[in-house]
């Protein structure tokens, strides 16, 4: 095993591949995926497409990049502030905090697979603490036909917070006990949040003391749709059955087999 994760790293250097942390579900850099960095004009993006509306029911979303969420309303003019649900939009927040792009990190968007929307943020720096850097995801899944690796049916209307591996160098959830960070969604005026799960307060409100109960959670988070305008109970899971590699990723991990391969091979003679 260590074989293969060193071709992997290996493959990753010499092709100048950036290498998804290995928690997250979908491989942020997918092809076709939108980007918002430290050039993009404005933090705050409007994404408007036709293959959105079945999954939110309108045509147009927004990315609060610096913030950590997806709304269809807009997003935050100032810091965000631990807890504060008192919005009048839906407000998706698999790390709701306060990054600063100009140190670097990157959010990418779009379609790994139909009927499902991902928007990543990768490598994001703290904005209190430029030592502290944060790699999430969130997936909404819009269609049927999707399950978790033990079998559980995903719903459409589904919503999945996904978070880099621990030991990846952009970390999975990392804070400082100066600025906590918040997981939550805000969908019709209910809130709903880890809590049930070990982590975090009602509010969704994490500290440094909820780092160690996230990490052991097992995350990827489901929060299934009921059906009924809100989420069922979170479930922690490993995988989505459905959401393949891109051709890309395929081509990278046979590269790293060949590299194993290499390895193992003995010397002619």
């Amino acid at each position: 095993m260590r074989r293969l994760a060193a071709a992997v790293t290996f493959a990753c250097a010499v092709f100048a591949v950036v290498c998804p942390a290995s928690a997250v579900v979908v491989n942020p850099f997918f092809g076709g995926h939108g980007t918002i960095d430290r050039t993009t004009p404005d933090y705050l993006w409007t994404i408007g497409d036709a293959g959105l509306t079945p999954i939110f029911g309108q045509s147009l979303i927004y990315i609060d990049a610096v913030h950590g969420f997806v709304s269809d309303g807009g997003g935050f003019g100032e810091p965000a502030q631990p807890g504060n649900w008192d919005y009048d939009m839906d407000i998706w927040g698999p790390l709701v905090s306060n990054m600063d792009l100009s140190y670097g990190g990157q959010v990418t968007y779009g379609f790994p697979v139909a009927g499902v929307f991902a928007v990543s943020w990768v490598n994001m720096v703290n904005a209190d603490d430029h030592s502290v850097f944060n790699t999430f995801q969130v997936l909404f899944i819009g269609a049927s036909g999707f399950t978790t690796n033990a079998g559980f049916a995903i719903a459409p209307g589904s919503v999945v917070f996904s978070y880099g591996a621990q030991g990846n160098a952009a970390g999975t959830v990392n804070i400082t006990a100066s600025s906590p960070e918040t997981i939550g969604i805000l969908l019709r005026g209910r809130v709903s949040t880890l809590q049930s799960l070990g982590v975090g307060d009602a509010n969704g409100v994490i500290s440094t003391a909820d780092l160690a109960a996230l990490r052991a959670s097992g995350d990827p988070f489901l929060f299934n749709s009921n059906g009924a305008g809100g989420f069922d109970t979170p479930i922690a899971f490993t995988s989505v059955v459905g959401l393949v590699p891109e051709p890309a990723g395929g081509a990278l991990l046979a590269l790293a087999l060949g590299g194993l391969l290499a390895l193992r091979r003995p010397a002619a003679r």
